[in-house]
């Protein structure tokens, strides 16, 4: 897989661990992705975060809903900065199509939701 932190969602690899040319070859620990559903209506990805794992940088192509199923922290950094925001399992928000960031388990445990991706 190309490490293209401009690029939309690329299929990503199931060891999780990568070494990416961007990086300046540092090992960078990679979100594991599992579509669960794609058709013409939505695509269902449940994303499963080790502990230190990143989705890299991407920008969603389309309106999207996220459903926590673990609690705790994810580190966003967007262009206009970084932060942490606090999910909890079960508490679904939305956000707009155009929403370019890298997402990162800040905690100690697995944390897993699901994306569901409106077309």
């Amino acid at each position: 897989m190309k490490c293209d932190h401009a690029a939309q969602f690329d299929p990503l690899p199931s060891p999780i661990i990568e070494r990416c040319a961007n990086s300046g070859g540092i090992t960078v620990m990679k979100a594991v992705r599992t579509v669960q559903i794609d058709n013409p209506r939505v695509i269902v990805t449940e994303w499963a975060f080790a502990p230190g794992a990143e989705t890299g940088q991407h920008v969603h192509g389309m309106d999207y809903v996220v459903v926590p199923l673990t609690s705790g922290a994810l580190r966003l950094i967007e262009p206009e900065g970084t932060r942490d925001a606090q999910l909890t399992a079960g508490v679904s928000y939305c956000r707009p199509a155009g929403v370019h960031h890298n997402v990162i388990n800040v905690n100690a445990y697995e944390f897993r939701f699901l994306e569901i991706e409106l077309k």
